[in-house]
């Protein structure tokens, strides 16, 4: 797999200023840091829509309606900064790193101590990368990501914790992800081709981690 740098996406965020001031030029900002606020905000004010959201099937209807009621139903985390149209996998990886963080600890500290598995590659190749426009382009990609991100989890859990434990869009974060090695060749499926995002990956691997440990019965009971 050929691994390249990839820019950030970004949002320009205004900077107020008194009339009497020359306004500043804008500052670019990591679209991720100013929705990782709103996730945080969506995670405290809807807890158990979070989970509701972070327990539905990744690509599912139910998981964009879970999505949609979460947002719409606590809209008021939005501010001025953000002009924003939603993408549920995002959101998803958002609010679950948010959880992690409110409300599951345990969790995220027990990942960091799980034993490495061998990665179980896709048996035949999701063809994400063809370049399609669509609809079904997108759910190709978006089922890419999900096999993907689902086999890093359960191959390297505890590297998968330390990239959640970085900060977003720092050099520790891209550092935390090519710490993945070896995995990142062997949880691809045959076939398929990906050019490494470390924000878009970032955020599917949270999403997968903690769809791991809600679905683990001795763990399901707290994620009510």
């Amino acid at each position: 797999m050929k691994i390249s740098r990839v820019l950030p996406l970004c949002l320009i965020v205004a900077v107020t200023a008194s009339a009497q001031a020359t306004p500043p030029a804008p500052v670019l900002v990591d679209k991720r840091i100013i929705l990782a606020q709103f996730a945080d905000c969506l995670a405290r004010m809807g807890p158990g829509q979070s989970e509701a959201l972070l327990r539905a099937d990744p690509g599912s209807d139910v998981e964009h309606r879970a999505a949609e009621t979460l947002v719409h139903a606590h809209s008021t985390c939005m501010n001025d900064r953000m002009v924003l149209s939603m993408n549920a996998p995002i959101i998803r990886g958002l609010v679950a790193e948010a959880m992690f963080k409110r409300r599951h600890p345990a969790w995220l500290a027990t990942a960091e101590h799980l034993p490495a598995s061998v990665p179980a590659r896709p048996a035949r190749p999701l063809q994400a990368s063809v370049p399609t426009a669509g609809k079904d382009a997108a759910k190709r990609e978006r089922a890419f990501m999900i096999a993907y991100s689902g086999c890093l989890a359960k191959a390297a859990p505890a590297q998968v914790a330390k990239v959640l434990e970085t900060a977003i869009a720092t050099p520790e974060e891209k550092d935390a992800v090519l710490g993945l090695g070896t995995n990142l060749n062997d949880c691809m499926p045959l076939g398929a081709r990906y050019q490494l995002n470390v924000g878009g990956l970032r955020t599917n691997l949270a999403s997968a981690l903690y769809l791991d440990f809600a679905r683990q019965p001795l763990h399901a009971e707290s994620a009510q």
